[in-house]
């Protein structure tokens, strides 16, 4: 990840001016995936070129949002595809910080532990998750929300212990049941909501097979394995383990690859 240098002999109260960043915008290499740009037509090579470009920006922005979720407490709080670069080096860049949003620790442990729930379909424990956030208000009917989110999302498919469904079907069904619950949208929330839809459109207008969840886990599952507080282990133990106690093999087989 890369990030502009600040000038702080031209910087003021009011004005924050960084160093320029030499790359391409998402939307230019999405273009040029598809074949057009201000040149005229590209050829195949630079089109797959500009589409391996795009998806591992696309795949290193997801992580780069986790990190400064789950590592930072930091967010860059306008995250749209003309505020990211691709460098020459291959590095993701982030544009204009005139805006950022900072987590509490609590509400970071209950955003992994949120991910983790998603990707393993517990739908009971992600409202917990979203209760912790303070994102559920309280005397809200915990059952109730519950049972919707299983009618809406149901059970979640595998693949080489993967989870095979797509983010922005995810965050449909969030947001529609926080209409009908009256869900408080906490700034952080909204923010890492909206980056990685963000993130997942561009990707998926290069390539529709394209899965945020594929790209992000394997950073959660890294996070999960090597933070060794109280909190990180509880959330082990959840995937690890059912209720009954009981070894849960098809859930945690991504985690011993």
């Amino acid at each position: 990840m890369s990030v502009p240098r600040v000038l702080g002999h031209l910087t003021r109260k009011r004005v924050l001016t960084m160093e320029w960043m030499v790359g391409e915008s998402p939307n230019t290499l999405l273009l040029q995936a598809r074949g057009f740009a201000h040149e005229g037509e590209f050829t195949r090579i630079h089109k797959l070129e500009s589409k391996r470009k795009l998806l591992d920006l696309v795949s290193k922005g997801a992580e780069a949002t986790l990190v400064q979720l789950l590592e930072t407490g930091l967010l860059h709080a306008d995250p749209h595809p003309e505020n990211l670069r691709y460098t020459p080096e291959g590095c993701i860049g982030f544009l204009d910080f005139g805006l950022l949003c900072r987590m509490k620790k609590e509400h970071q442990i209950a955003m992994l532990a949120s991910i983790i729930h998603i990707v393993n379909g517990d739908w009971g424990a992600l409202v917990y998750d979203l209760t912790s956030m303070d994102v559920v208000r309280p005397g809200t009917n915990l059952r109730s929300v519950t049972k919707d989110f299983v009618d809406a999302l149901g059970e979640v498919n595998y693949i080489d212990g993967i989870p095979d469904i797509k983010f922005s079907l995810v965050l449909g069904k969030i947001l529609s049941i926080a209409l009908k619950y009256q869900f408080r949208m906490p700034p952080y929330y909204t923010l890492v909501l909206r980056s990685l839809a963000s993130l997942e459109g561009l990707a998926v207008a290069a390539d529709q097979k394209f899965q945020t969840f594929r790209a992000a886990y394997p950073y959660v599952v890294k996070k999960l394995l090597y933070d060794n507080s109280k909190a990180a282990r509880r959330i082990l133990y959840s995937v690890v383990f059912n209720n009954r106690r009981k070894s849960n093999g098809r859930r945690y087989c991504y985690f011993w690859k």
